[in-house]
């Protein structure tokens, strides 16, 4: 079992920070993601991980719980059956049950984001480069320009040394 206080986290979203969630899922990950996300938009949250513990807390505290979030799949009751019992000691609450379908969705949704990251990450390294590259360039013409110079001074001083082995004096330039 795992409470989490949402007050900690304030409410950004305008929601009823009072509102509280049953949270019923046996994967760690997945039961920390939405707590954290429940959380984030002022939810109190009660995150249990199995169904047998989650219909015993219901029991005793049904009228407190806002909302019950289930995992389908877990082990000894699915979340269809815990949902089931839970309706009916209150029939007007409130469900979202998790099926693969919707975890394949979050899952690619979250994919969907990191790749979006990447994609910025890359367009920024992508950037630099060019700017990099840039620079490069300016710097091999003005190296090119230079090279260009002293290859002049070098022929000029080369020939002023012939010249002046041979006695003569060198053009004025």
């Amino acid at each position: 079992m795992h409470e989490i206080d949402a007050e900690k986290a304030g409410n950004t979203a305008g929601t009823q920070p009072n509102a509280h969630i049953l949270v019923v899922d046996d994967e760690v990950a997945l039961t920390r993601l939405l707590v954290e996300l429940l959380e984030y938009h002022g939810y109190r949250v009660m995150a249990m991980d199995s169904s047998g513990a989650a219909l015993a807390f219901f029991e005793d505290n049904y009228p407190a719980v806002d909302l019950v979030v289930a995992d389908e799949t877990m082990p000894g009751m699915t979340g269809l059956e815990l949902l089931r019992r839970m309706r009916a000691l209150r029939p007007d609450l409130p469900t979202i049950r998790i099926d693969e379908k919707m975890l394949e969705l979050m899952h690619a949704e979250r994919l969907g984001e990191k790749l979006d990251k990447k994609v910025r990450e890359l367009e920024e390294e992508h950037r630099a480069l060019q700017k990099t590259e840039a620079k490069l360039q300016r710097r091999t013409r003005r190296l090119e320009v230079l090279n260009s110079l002293l290859k002049l001074s070098l022929d000029d001083m080369t020939l002023e040394a012939q010249l002046s082995r041979k006695g003569e004096q060198p053009p004025p330039s």
